[in-house]
């Protein structure tokens, strides 16, 4: 019913309470939002103008249904891996998932978390120049427990923490995609 209404609440960011706000003001569609002027909406809801002009342009992607994309530049380096974690229901780490270009790596083990952790710190200190990119804060947060767990040393964590970077955090800061949630 939203996407047939173009409903306002379909506005990527847009809270509950700050949607019923609005439209209790008359900003119920993508067009009422589109046309809206960005300080009355800003007072009415008391955030930025900067919040208010993204949802605009997000308004306008999604009535366009044309993605509206910044240029931006990856950083120069030797190896650019992605990077995914995979840990079963209880928490436990059980892969650690490495792409680079048509190269697969991947260090798995059933019963033996630390093995993983140390094979793989092993594996991207022995890369050198890279980037980890990943998506999302899980990996690490995940990371940042495995090496309290492990007792993986101080310039260990910040050298593999300095090498990645969230994808999802660059796609926020430089896409306005016509979808409703940017999640995987």
């Amino acid at each position: 019913i939203a996407e047939k209404t173009k409903d306002v609440s379909l506005i990527y960011g847009l809270s509950r309470p700050v949607h019923y706000k609005i439209a209790e003001n008359g900003i119920k569609t993508l067009n009422d939002m589109k046309k809206a002027d960005t300080k009355t909406v800003s007072e009415l809801i008391n955030v930025n103008e900067g919040m208010v002009e993204k949802w605009k342009l997000q308004a306008n992607v999604l009535l366009k249904n044309k993605p509206k994309i910044t240029k931006f530049s990856f950083p120069k380096t030797k190896h650019h891996v992605c990077l995914d974690i995979e840990t079963a229901e209880d928490g436990t780490l059980y892969l650690i998932g490495l792409q680079e270009k048509k190269k697969f790596k991947y260090f798995f083990s059933s019963d033996d978390e630390k093995k993983i952790v140390d094979d793989f710190i092993e594996y991207v200190l022995s890369l050198g120049d890279c980037v980890l990119y990943h998506y999302g804060t899980y990996e690490k947060t995940a990371f940042r427990g495995l090496f309290d767990k492990y007792g993986v040393s101080e310039n260990i964590q910040k050298e593999i923490f300095s090498k990645m970077i969230d994808l999802f955090q660059i796609v926020k800061k430089n896409a306005v995609l016509p979808i409703r949630s940017y999640s995987l």
